[in-house]
């Protein structure tokens, strides 16, 4: 028994065999609301998941739509696990419009996950002016192969650092993937007038603008989430040609998840390893009175994670 798919290109059709090894574009899009209509699928009024607004995910047996089925050829099936967070960070950075990021200097606010993904991407469009601002130590040697200039935020101003860098002028781009007010406060301070704020990060509860240098400096906010078509399968072809050191990726993602759990442990070594032993899987990189000096001295601000 067969199925047939689109390819990464989205127009050769490609004979899918049981047994083949293939990636699950995992949005479930309404197709009737007016973004869908208009081809903008990541703007979905109804938008759902697999796993998530459907069943599946983890069933012996999951229903989905043949072309959100990609067939990963010779990409490995650990390489194919990272690809969504890949795919909404690419869709960031082309959300932003910049089309040449040569002469840009970003910051990127967060160095954990997404923003490490963030910086893969950011290579591969060209950037090389690029800041990160992290609090973790671990976090900050891990993101400095692919940063010009990694920040302690605990220990300097971020805004100073970045007109120190910019001969006064602050930074063309925020990547914001803390979604915490002392980043969101530090960025604001550090970007240039007119500069561009790409919110990345979804908050855990509502966000307040400083308002005088959003004003004054006439600056742009642009939230961003998940990802086009268009964006996944770039991002595949990204991949299967070996422009992304995933590699460093997984490296970076290791300490957090160590080792690999089989479907039939995913419920008590996955999700309940997770609850119930949250803090042994955080990468928090300092002691734990250091953490406290931090949230004393900022005034019960949670530094970013």
């Amino acid at each position: 028994m067969e199925k047939l798919l689109w390819s990464i290109q989205g127009k050769a059709m490609y004979t899918l065999y049981i047994g083949n090894p293939t990636l699950t574009d995992n949005r479930v899009l309404c197709n009737s609301c007016l973004s869908c209509k208009a081809g903008q699928g990541h703007c979905c009024s109804n938008i759902g998941y697999v796993g998530g607004s459907t069943s599946g995910g983890y069933g012996e047996y999951v229903a989905v739509d043949e072309q959100s089925l990609y067939p990963l050829g010779d990409i490995p099936l650990e390489y194919a696990a990272v690809i969504e967070p890949l795919a909404v960070v690419h869709h960031a950075i082309k959300e932003s419009g910049v089309k040449d990021w040569k002469d840009k200097t970003v910051l990127v606010l967060g160095g954990g996950p997404i923003g490490f993904a963030l910086l893969l991407l950011l290579r591969a469009h060209g950037a090389t002016n690029v800041v990160v601002s992290e609090p973790a130590t671990r976090r900050r040697e891990q993101v400095s192969e692919y940063a010009q200039v990694v920040i302690d935020p605990v220990k300097e101003k971020v805004g100073d650092k970045c007109r120190e860098l910019t001969d006064g002028r602050g930074v063309d781009v925020i990547f914001d993937c803390a979604g915490v007010p002392i980043a969101l406060q530090a960025g604001f301070d550090a970007i240039r007038a007119s500069g561009l704020y790409m919110m990345v990060a979804v908050w855990e509860k509502p966000l307040t603008l400083p308002c005088w240098e959003f004003l004054a400096k006439h600056i742009t906010v642009k939230g961003v989430l998940i990802f086009s078509t268009e964006d996944f399968r770039e991002v595949m072809q990204m991949v299967a040609e070996d422009q992304l050191n995933i590699l460093s990726f997984l490296s970076f993602l290791i300490p957090l998840f160590p080792g690999r759990i089989g479907l039939d442990d995913i419920v008590e070594k996955g999700f309940k390893e997770l609850i119930n032993n949250k803090d042994k899987h955080q990468d928090t990189s300092e002691p734990e009175e250091h953490h406290y000096s931090i949230a004393v001295e900022y005034e019960d601000h949670e530094i970013y994670p």
